[in-house]
């Protein structure tokens, strides 16, 4: 792989007419001769990414495989694109496509049940977990749709999003897209709350109550409900326990497969401030069917992510 950042208008003008009078002109020629790919993180005065010629030569060094990362428009400027989205093109660019062809639901996020307008009831999920996941998904290959419920985790670009804020708005939304379309695969990563109150009052309550007593109902279960609309769907649900030993996460995870029908399990301690909501690094357990457990030890959210969706890829039907 041949990375060119920053790419100017002149750089791309000359790679894309053969003009190799420069080293890395003369670099990127001898690339694109050998079939090795090129990238382009291009970055310039918006004018020169506007100018006919500049969108000329882009499209053409794209026909013939190229690939373009960005560039932001801000200020009058093609800004070049941050490096996190660098990297990860670069990441993606490497994973195994593994899941080609293939099409994969994750949920992220938490929910939000209100009680008025403005309290609700909610959990501390970032949503960096699921949004990982499908990230992961996408750069193996898959047609992707996050179901997200509300976060501030940007979103990689390719991965159709669906926002909600309640449970269930997520599980309507998972619903319909089972019901729709034939998927591969589910990942239920997002951490929706479990009850919901049984009124919500418009507008605000009022603060100056001194007393306010609220009743809650369980939401439905969406890990209970995907095997029962779509046999055929590997489900991978994930279950958060708080300061419990090894062996309690262990059983009451597999507790949970097993009365959903599932195909694996992800359990992990959110009791751990290294590990807990909004962390970029997570440590978990993955337990199958037939209890064996694949342990992952505490890694970045992208490296769980990755060894989650290839376990759950060679699961047997």
């Amino acid at each position: 792989l041949v990375l060119v950042c920053p790419a100017t208008a002149n750089t791309i003008s000359k790679a894309a007419h053969g003009i190799d009078d420069t080293p890395i002109t003369t670099f990127i020629s001898t690339a694109l001769g050998s079939n090795i790919p090129v990238v382009f993180v291009p970055a310039m005065h918006e004018s020169l990414y506007r100018n006919p010629f500049v969108a000329e030569s882009i499209s053409k060094l794209k026909g013939i495989g190229a690939t373009f990362i960005g560039p932001k428009i801000d200020e009058g400027k093609a800004k070049v694109a941050d490096t996190e989205d660098v990297v990860e093109a670069v990441i993606d660019f490497f994973t195994p496509k593994i899941l080609n062809g293939k099409k994969v639901i994750v949920t992220a996020g938490p929910t939000r049940e209100y009680l008025d307008d403005v309290k609700y009831l909610s959990t501390p999920s970032s949503g960096k977990m699921g949004v990982e996941i499908a990230r992961e998904c996408a750069a193996s290959g898959a047609s992707v749709t996050l179901v997200c419920g509300p976060t501030n985790i940007r979103i990689p670009t390719g991965i159709t999003v669906i926002s909600v804020n309640s449970c269930i708005e997520m599980f309507k939304a998972v619903e319909s897209r089972l019901k729709s379309s034939r998927y591969d695969y589910v990942f239920l990563a997002a951490a929706p709350v479990d009850f919901t109150f049984a009124e919500k009052h418009s507008g605000k309550i009022s603060s100056d109550l001194k007393e306010f007593t609220a009743k809650l109902i369980q939401n439905p279960k969406i890990s209970a409900e995907v095997k029962k609309i779509s046999p055929e769907t590997v489900t991978v649900g994930f279950k958060a326990e708080y300061g419990v030993s090894l062996d309690d996460l262990i059983s009451r995870a597999y507790k949970r497969l097993i009365e959903n029908n599932l195909d694996l399990i992800v359990a992990n301690d959110v009791s751990r401030s290294d590990i807990a909501f909004g962390s970029d690094y997570n440590e978990v357990y993955i337990i199958d069917r037939s209890r064996n457990i694949v342990h992952i030890p505490k890694s970045g959210k992208r490296e769980v992510a990755r060894k989650i969706v290839e376990v759950a890829v060679n699961v047997k039907h």
